[in-house]
């Protein structure tokens, strides 16, 4: 947002465009424009006729025949373009004394176009918060459109009146879980969390639509990492590498803080985490005949295990719960 076109006629310069979301603050003489990132189409102000007959210009436009020219342009793939390490390796056509290509990093940040769906559930938020932030929702609205492709799972906290005297009136916690290339598997360190720059733009966009009395902190939850040891006996000829990989796909997606909890919509923030709950997520695995044992452990970031077996892990009002390193054993 915010690129500048540059307009010419007859080779001399015409002035400059500025894009804008939409045209209803614009008047006649404004040099506005707004650009479909999808379509790449870039449009002038309309003219619309009133009731007195009279036409009313939303933004200038061009003289005809002039030449419309952007400085630079950007092109993505959409979430399918967010592709793992070393997925880029492909030149498409020659470039001197360059052999061969390679992405070190994941490619993040593709984001497919709105669906009908989507801008069907985000028109309610919109029309009540009217980019207004007073209640939880309006936060949590807010901070997505502040950084839309970064943003998989947002909870906006206000401190209740006794809970905490240690918190000042009016603050309000917002965390923010990053979107991943794989959201269901093992998610890194460092896929969850966010740049200081992305914070600070999250800040920015809700400290100007905030109430004054409102105080921000916005960052990343409380991650509490765990680990699982399964042991199983599986059906006689049964292929205990698809097994391994059904159990640990489900505790990976089940033990998750963007597609866990029972509704898979995240691991609920605040919630304990207890051994029956893995007993549950494990129910009605293909070829599986009995579960003998669930060891939980708590993890550290790395997913390596620490201490002892648990029967439950605690998880504060702030935080959500993240996989460690599972693993399976198949017993008799």
């Amino acid at each position: 947002a915010g690129e500048v076109v540059r307009v010419e006629l007859g080779g001399t310069p015409a002035g400059h465009w500025q894009e804008i979301t939409d045209f209803a603050g614009s008047a006649a003489a404004d040099n506005h424009y707004t650009f479909d990132s999808v379509s790449g189409e870039i449009r002038f102000g309309p003219a619309i006729r009133q009731r007195d007959g009279m036409i009313r210009r939303f933004g200038a436009i061009p003289p005809r025949g002039a030449n419309i020219i952007l400085q630079r342009y950007r092109v993505g793939g959409g979430i399918s373009g967010n592709v793992d390490t070393g997925a880029i390796n492909t030149l498409k056509s020659g470039i001197p004394f360059v052999d061969r290509v390679l992405n070190r990093e994941p490619a993040r940040g593709g984001l497919d176009a709105e669906t009908i769906e989507q801008a069907m559930m985000r028109a309610p938020s919109l029309i009540r918060s009217r980019d207004r932030a007073m209640s939880s929702d309006d936060f949590e609205f807010l901070t997505r459109q502040a950084l839309p492709a970064k943003v998989g799972r947002v909870r906006a906290l206000q401190a209740r009146p006794g809970e905490d005297s240690n918190v000042p009136p009016g603050q309000v916690y917002v965390l923010i879980v990053p979107q991943a290339n794989f959201p269901a598997g093992y998610l890194q360190a460092d896929e969850l969390s966010l740049t200081p720059e992305d914070l600070a733009t999250v800040h920015e966009y809700l400290d100007q639509r905030r109430l004054l009395t409102t105080r921000l902190n916005v960052r990343t939850p409380a991650y509490r990492w765990v680990s699982v040891n399964v042991q199983l006996g599986t059906m006689p000829g049964a292929d205990e590498g698809a097994v391994e990989r059904e159990v640990l796909a489900r505790l990976y997606r089940f033990l998750n803080p963007l597609t866990g909890g029972m509704d898979g919509t995240g691991w609920p923030f605040g919630r304990n985490l207890f051994v029956a709950d893995i007993y549950q997520a494990l129910q009605n695995i293909p070829n599986v005949t009995f579960i003998r044992n669930v060891q939980l452990y708590a993890a550290r970031p790395g997913g390596e295990r620490v201490g002892e077996p648990v029967d439950s892990i605690d998880v504060v009002a702030h935080g959500v719960i993240v996989s460690g390193l599972h693993d399976v054993q198949f017993v008799q």
